[in-house]
């Protein structure tokens, strides 16, 4: 997942969203016809204030500011509009209708994430199970609903899904981000695009290894002004990667096939502003940025300034977003504990998507640090009814499950009843 810090004009925005965004987020929604009835295709946001979309459904229909889709997304669009048929959902009863539409179609993000999660992680366990096998939202025997029911055989798997929400050391570096992009547009002050992409991995870092923000916001600052990055603003279209271009110059071919350097992807041939600026600031260039990789400069009507993230790992950036993930998981799983959710000596998965399980399901050391604390953690609530915590990022195929050492035989699940409902069980 990128994070982005971001300066513009918030009129921009609005007006970019009014005569650009939604008209094409409509165009992309009546492609998912489900989607489009329980959205009314977006008549709801004509009339609304939206710098930044509060719902997910929507943010997954918005073009960027070129017009283009992220295929992540259409790809999440059309779970959703299969689960919605698959499910039948406007055959359910109308409370029950009414209620999973409040909640998809909420303006708080996180509402709506977790009821697109619910849905789409429904639908693929019954590609992989079966449709007559899986069931939204059963009812429990004390009256409340879980999110799915699963019946491997004659048992029957509650499944409670879980979203992580976005952790402190996000929120810390999206403020940093924000704040470094802020400045740089006032430097700028003129009208153009400009996308700059940083390691996290070198911000600053205090004694105990948490991420410093003043510190971080002034290094990262420093580190465009050495550079004067500002000073691009009169290109007209163009990506520069440091280490690249520090590498043409180095070998003092910086004006001779300059291009062979530069990543397939490439906009076009450096101009004249873009050759002016790495002439001027060749020394600097050469020095390197610990932070700075990548920058954009297009031509835009206003000023528009991105700063976003390149990676974490590894890194002690990287260390630190890990122990704030397990403990992130941890509060989850309280959180989910306190609802009591469970069905009583039945089997009863909690599930957590957070996607920097992505980034760290191939870490081995950390899988077995994951598992090893969720597994201590778990023995402190003695949750019998619980079997185990199920893991994954944006791809269900990738899910793994962790058993939960106090549960009771009723609500024990073994390896292959787990393989069933297509999860990896890690030891």
């Amino acid at each position: 997942m990128v994070i982005i810090g971001q300066c513009y004009p918030l009129e921009r925005m609005q007006e970019w969203f009014r005569k650009k965004g939604l008209p094409k987020a409509q165009m992309v929604l009546k492609k998912f016809p489900n989607l489009d009835r329980i959205f009314s295709s977006f008549r709801a946001y004509q009339n609304r204030r939206c710098t930044r979309p509060t719902n997910v459904v929507l943010s997954y229909c918005l073009p960027d500011m070129w017009g283009k889709l992220e295929p992540e997304f259409v790809e999440q669009l059309r779970e959703l509009e299969e689960a919605l048929l698959t499910f039948e959902i406007f055959k359910w009863k109308k409370s029950k209708e009414r209620e999973l539409i409040a909640r998809l179609t909420s303006d708080d993000y996180t509402t709506s994430l977790s009821a697109a999660t619910e849905l789409i992680l429904a639908n693929q366990l019954a590609k992989r199970v079966g449709r007559n096998i899986v069931e939204l939202y059963p009812e429990l025997r004390a009256g409340k609903r879980s999110d799915i029911l699963d019946r491997l055989g004659k048992r029957e798997v509650y499944i409670e899904v879980g979203n992580l929400a976005e952790s402190a050391f996000e929120k810390k570096l999206q403020k940093i981000l924000d704040a470094a992009a802020e400045q740089l547009g006032n430097k700028i002050g003129k009208p153009c695009l400009m996308e700059v992409t940083i390691d996290t991995t070198k911000l600053v870092f205090d004694s105990q290894g948490y991420l410093d923000e003043k510190e971080s916001v002034k290094k990262l600052v420093s580190e465009m002004d050495r550079l004067r990055i500002d000073r691009l603003v009169n290109a007209k279209k163009v990506l520069i990667d440091l280490q690249d271009v520090a590498s043409a110059l180095e070998t003092r071919g910086l004006f001779k096939g300059l291009e062979k350097f530069m990543p397939n992807y490439l906009l076009k041939p450096l101009d004249s502003p873009a050759r002016d600026w790495i002439e001027a600031n060749k020394d600097e260039i050469i020095a390197g940025s610990e932070l700075i990789k990548s920058i954009i400069v297009a031509e835009e009507e206003n000023l528009w300034v991105d700063i976003e993230t390149e990676s974490f790992f590894p890194s002690e950036a990287g260390n630190v977003e890990l122990n704030a993930f397990i403990n992130h998981i941890k509060r989850n799983i309280e959180g989910q504990l306190v609802k009591q959710q469970l069905q009583p000596d039945c089997p009863n998965i909690i599930v957590v998507k957070g996607w920097i399980w992505i980034a760290l399901v191939l870490e081995e050391d950390f899988a077995e640090r994951l598992c090893t604390e969720i597994k201590d953690f778990l023995a402190q609530k003695n949750e019998r009814n619980l079997s185990g915590i199920a893991v994954f990022g944006r791809d269900f195929e990738r899910m793994v499950f962790i058993s939960n050492p106090p549960v009771g035989t009723a609500s024990r699940l073994d390896r292959d009843e787990v393989k069933l409902l297509g999860i990896s069980y890690v030891d």
